[in-house]
């Protein structure tokens, strides 16, 4: 019907070491545009005990030329 759909991927530690799943998963669901970035949090409570999952510069090196490759910019 040609109709695509982006998303928006938040990297925790968690979620960092799936990058290669999620990447190749999301094309078969129609995805053909990401923005790849940290997770951040909000001073609040919740946030605070979050905050523990955002990945460091060290945890994200390996990984970067994969993100850059597969965030997707829109047209300008």
């Amino acid at each position: 019907m040609g109709v695509s759909a982006g998303c928006n991927v938040f990297l925790t530690t968690d979620s960092l070491p799936q990058l290669e799943e999620l990447a190749a998963m999301l094309p078969g669901l129609g995805v053909h545009a990401m923005s790849i970035e940290t997770a951040s949090f909000l001073p609040t409570p919740r946030s605070r005990r979050n905050e523990r999952l955002r990945p460091a510069l060290p945890d994200l090196l390996p990984a970067a030329a994969r993100i850059t490759g597969l965030t997707v910019l829109p047209d300008q």
